[in-house]
Formats: structure tokens, C-alpha cells, sequence
């Protein structure tokens, strides 16, 4: 090849490269990432229970769940949410039919193992709409303390990040909580009634006088949480509730039973029904309410 000719070439080769993007430059170019996986759970007339469809959806994570808006779908067991899970559920209403079992929680490996510690159980779930009805009974042999047997919560993550709760709709709590937070960071409660119905009526709860209706509580010992462990006295920390009806003896409960102090708590433009107290906010530092509506019933 002459000179001239190789030198043309190997401008124009140059040139091209020099119109490419940056990235496409590189040596190693790695594929775009692939789009989340959406799966539907379809209603089907008749069915009793959608425990294994929804189990399955889910799989290990990092998918986005949607239930039909319409339709009422019954669950005979815990749903278990592993991280990087989006649950969208606007119109649509799961009812919890097993006595004494919480509705949502993340998988039993992310629980009561040694490994599991500081926030590094679960992270990044979204729950975004629904009516989501608890279980009105506590399991025969469940432990009894002060004239009560311990319920199940509707919602309770533990040693976890990133969590979001929003635009729902959770009642029906026996001797527990409807959303419990135990031990996480970084999470939101935006605009859900708590044991409110659609309609504005109350649901339902019977136990001890002064649990909470949204419950921050410390993986400090099996009082605060028996599925905590490991117990390190991990308390939640930067949590934003905003925006919803809340109907319980309490409030928002924050750890009674602690090392380690709840910290930066953010509770705003929420309306209140209280039995015993709007807020109990023992070992709690930087709680901070704003434009609040508490009302006694």
C-alpha cells in the first residue's frame, strides 16, 4: 500500500472512532442493564388462595409485583419480600386468611441469622397502594404477657434500608402493630390509612393499651422483636411519616426498650386518632413533628 493511501485510511478510521460515544470508546463495554421484570398477579374466580402465585412472582427479588385493581385476592400466609421488590397494588385488596401471621415481611434467611446485622437485612421495597387486611386472631399457643397473647403486624421489616410504604390502606391487628419498622434507615410511610378503612370506619384491634399503630422499634432483645436477631440494639434512624390517617391507641410508638436511641424522626401532615397517646418517644433524639392533626377517641 502506498504511503499516501495507508495514511488516508488510517485517518478516516480515526475520524470515525472519534464520532463513537465516550462509553463505546472504552475496552470493555459492558450491556445495558436489563428493564426490571413486571408479573401480574391475575385474579382467577374461585381461587382460595394466591400464597403461591405470589410467591412465585416474587422469586428472590428484583422484580415488580402488580396485583389487578378490582378485585380481592385471599392469602393463606406470610408474604415474604426480598430486596429490590416493588409491590404495586392500587385498587386491589389482599386479605390475610391464616390466623396470627403478618402479611408482609422480608424471607426467613434475612431473619434471626448471626450474619444479619445493622441494616444489612433487606433494602429497597417499595409497597405502593392496596387494601392490605390483617388477621383478626392471634395463634393458639402464642406467647401471653400482661393478659394478652402476641399478635402478628399487617408490615414489619427488621435490619433493613430503603423501605417505602405508600398510598395504602392496612387494618386489622390483633395485640401488635399494623406497620413495624424494627431496626431500619432510610424509609417512608407517605399517605396510607392505618387502621382506617377505605370507607373512613375503623378496623379492627384488641390488645394492650399503649402499642402503636406504625411501631419504630430496636433490635435490642425477643421483648422488642423475637424475629430481631441478631440483637445488636440496631435502632431505626431517618424515617419520614407523612401524610396519613392513623387510628390506634398510639400513634407511633418508638422503642420503649433500648441501648441505642431512634434517631431523626420526621412525622408531618398527619391526622392522629389516639386512645391512649398521639406519640410515645422514649430513647428517641431529633423527633420532629410539623402541622400534625391529634385528636382523642
Amino acid at each position: 500500500m502506498k504511503k499516501s493511501t495507508f495514511l488516508l485510511a488510517a485517518g478516516l478510521l480515526l475520524a470515525g472512532l472519534a464520532a463513537l460515544p465516550a462509553a463505546a470508546q472504552a475496552k470493555n463495554v459492558q450491556p445495558a442493564g436489563r428493564a426490571r421484570k413486571t408479573v401480574t398477579i391475575r385474579y382467577k374466580k374461585g381461587t382460595k388462595s394466591y400464597f403461591n402465585e405470589i410467591k412465585a412472582a416474587i422469586g428472590k427479588g428484583g422484580r415488580t409485583i402488580r396485583f389487578q385493581p378490582g378485585h380481592t385476592y385471599h392469602v393463606l400466609g406470610m408474604i415474604r419480600v426480598p430486596s429490590n421488590t416493588t409491590i404495586i397494588a392500587k385498587g386491589a385488596k389482599i386479605v390475610e386468611d391464616k390466623v396470627g401471621t403478618t402479611m408482609l415481611r422480608q424471607p426467613d434467611n434475612r431473619i434471626e441469622n448471626d450474619k444479619i446485622h445493622g441494616y444489612n437485612a433487606v433494602k429497597n421495597i417499595t409497597i405502593d397502594g392496596g387494601t392490605w387486611v390483617g388477621t383478626k386472631k392471634c395463634l393458639p399457643n402464642a406467647h401471653k404477657k400482661e393478659g394478652w397473647r402476641d399478635g402478628a403486624d399487617v408490615v414489619n421489616f427488621i435490619h433493613a434500608k430503603n423501605i417505602t410504604i405508600k398510598n395504602a390502606t392496612f387494618y386489622n391487628v390483633y395485640n401488635a402493630h399494623v406497620i413495624e419498622l424494627t431496626g431500619c434507615k432510610n424509609c417512608k410511610i407517605l399517605n396510607c390509612r392505618i387502621n382506617v378503612k377505605p370507607n373512613g370506619k375503623p378496623g379492627f384491634y384488641k390488645g394492650y393499651f399503649n402499642n402503636g399503630g406504625i411501631q419504630l422499634d430496636a433490635c435490642y432483645s425477643s421483648n422488642n422483636n423475637p424475629h430481631a436477631a441478631r440483637f445488636d440494639s440496631t435502632a431505626c434512624r431517618d424515617i419520614l411519616i407523612q401524610g396519613n390517617i392513623i387510628r390506634y391507641t398510639v400513634g407511633i410508638e418508638c422503642a420503649q426498650e433500648t441501648t441505642k436511641d431512634t434517631k431523626n424522626i420526621q412525622v408531618t401532615g398527619n391526622t392522629i386518632y389516639y386512645h391512649y397517646m398521639p406519640c410515645i418517644t422514649k430513647h428517641t433524639q431529633n423527633f420532629v413533628t410539623q402541622n400534625n392533626t391529634e385528636i382523642p377517641y
